[in-house]
């Protein structure tokens, strides 16, 4: 009896706890049963609530989120925003929202109840699409779902909030309305300027001219086979290089497009580091007017050359061809203020109060360009054939004078022109030319090895001097000692920046102490 007692009392208390666990599943509040079945199924949205013939869309107005207030009404079949009237609207990025709304498809049904358990009571973003008759679809997005995988919502006509049901959707349905006014203002840029039409460039960085390049009249090129120079930030110009780093170069230039535009019409300029910056990018090109004819001033000699060189020799030349009075001149400024939360960089054109950002990484390649990597290092190519002649002179004590005249081409001749080649005065034999134009050789395959850090000694003597005599003009270069070891300094026409290899400049003297043997 003590037994089936013992029994009876152990099946009265679990009785007791199942009555008591039932009570409290009941007790659950409503909302949060739902909520949790809500959040079993937050990948698949196939409840559908509503459809929404996109074409017919004349009007949207977005309230909360990111937004700063968008009412966008579409006028004679473009978009028009409110905020700013006067803005060209990209109408791409408009109807790119409203893929989401042609069928509109919820994770679950919710019964509205009170809405602030939702967060809709103060909805955290608000999108009305009114169409073309007259009636209003309205979306009121409250809180986002506890997974981070979408969002509670009421769809109605914009005047029956309170009746609404509340639905969870998935988060492009918020994302792709979650927009500012500027996200829809067709960003202003530069776009398609050819590079051979390019005709200067000067950056200035914290005030001071870093970098200025332009091209020039055939009288005033360093390098006869590029017409452009570097004549900032030192004190004689450079050649421009006529390697593919050129062509990188003009590439920054030639294209302009932002990132986000920030402000329109912005008033506060200096917010940004852009009332009057101190660091910017002036660039000019040309375009030829429609009709243009095509010269050539550049000789064949030049062009084959300037292909042999580089590839891309010609196009930097390629201006050329457009007579001056067919070229039409451009010019744009780009500002560059202060740097971003993100690490980019706010900028502006001269003349316009649309801010934007550009990332760092294109700004500082641009801001970073210096002279010497840009620059033709080459001390001296020009062919020994468009030479008239030159004079050698070897540690101020040898002398050779070195002179050249076209032959006329004879009959039988499988060349298209042949020098006649003195030393001093006497004819080098043909047997002994190839002899007589190796040291020329050594000396126009030259090229500068780094930047002096040194100044040049007072009073210092060169231990090369080679003055080259073309039609136009004389150039005369000068190699000094530096730190007798590696490097000879370069003086070509009174620019003395740069170093050459010591050992390159030896074989040289070496070869050219030579040549009056040739004529012997």
């Amino acid at each position: 009896m003590k037994k089936n007692k013992k029994y009876a009392l152990l099946l009265l208390a679990l009785a007791v706890v199942c009555v008591g666990l039932t009570a409290a599943y009941f007790a659950i509040p409503q909302k949060d049963k739902k909520e949790a079945g809500s959040q079993g199924d937050t990948t698949e949205a196939n409840l559908n609530v509503a459809t929404v013939d996109t074409d017919k869309i004349v009007g949207v107005s977005i309230e909360g989120g990111q937004s700063d207030g968008v009412h966008l009404s579409k006028e004679s079949g473009s978009w028009k925003l409110k905020e700013h009237p006067s803005a060209m609207i990209e109408t791409e990025s408009v109807e790119n929202m409203f893929p989401v709304v042609e069928k509109i498809e919820a994770m679950n049904e919710l019964d509205g109840g009170n809405l602030a358990e939702y967060g809709l009571d103060e909805p955290a973003l608000s999108v009305d699409l009114n169409l073309e008759d007259g009636s209003t679809v309205a979306l009121d997005y409250g809180s986002e779902l506890s997974t981070g995988s979408g969002y509670y919502v009421t769809v109605h006509d914009g005047n029956k909030k309170n009746d609404s049901m509340v639905y969870t959707v998935v988060s492009t349905m918020y994302s792709n309305f979650d927009k500012m006014s500027t996200d829809f203002i067709v960003k202003e840029q530069i776009s398609g300027i050819q590079a051979d039409y390019m005709t200067g460039v000067t950056i200035v960085k914290d005030g001071k001219i870093s970098f200025r390049a332009k091209s020039v009249d055939r009288d005033k090129r360093v390098d006869p086979y590029t017409n452009w120079v570097i004549d900032q930030p030192l004190d004689r110009p450079l050649a421009g290089s006529v390697t593919d780093d050129w062509k990188t170069l003009m590439g920054y230039f030639t294209d302009v497009t932002f990132d986000t535009l920030v402000e329109y019409d912005c008033t506060r300029l200096g917010t940004y580091g852009l009332k009057d910056p101190d660091t910017r990018v002036d660039v000019d090109f040309i375009t030829p007017m429609e009709g243009y004819e095509l010269h050539n001033p550049i000789t064949n000699e030049e062009e084959e050359e300037a292909a042999s060189r580089s590839s891309n020799a010609q196009t930097i030349m390629a201006i050329d061809k457009v007579a001056e009075e067919y070229r039409i001149p451009h010019h744009y400024t780009l500002l560059i203020g202060k740097t971003a939360p993100d690490g980019s960089y706010y900028v502006r054109f001269d003349g316009s109060d649309q801010v934007y950002t550009i990332n760092a990484q294109k700004i500082e390649a641009i801001l970073d360009v210096d002279y010497y990597t840009y620059m033709d290092h080459s001390i001296y190519s020009i062919l020994a054939t468009d030479l008239e002649g030159y004079d050698v002179e070897i540690a101020g004590e040898d002398k050779i004078q070195v002179t050249r005249k076209d032959l006329p081409k004879e009959e039988g001749d499988t060349v298209d022109s042949k020098s006649e080649w003195k030393v001093n005065g006497a004819v080098v034999p043909d047997d002994k030319e190839q002899d007589f134009l190796t040291p020329y050789s050594k000396h126009y395959l030259l090229e500068f090895s780094q930047v002096a850090k040194k100044k040049k000694k007072e009073n210092a003597k060169p231990v090369l001097t080679m003055t080259f005599h073309r039609k136009d003009k004389d150039n005369v270069i000068r190699y000094y000692p530096y730190d007798g070891t590696n490097f000879y300094r370069v003086d070509k026409d009174g620019m003395d920046y740069f170093l050459v290899d010591k050992r390159s400049i030896d074989a040289v003297i070496e070869g050219m102490k030579k040549l009056p043997d040739l004529v012997k």
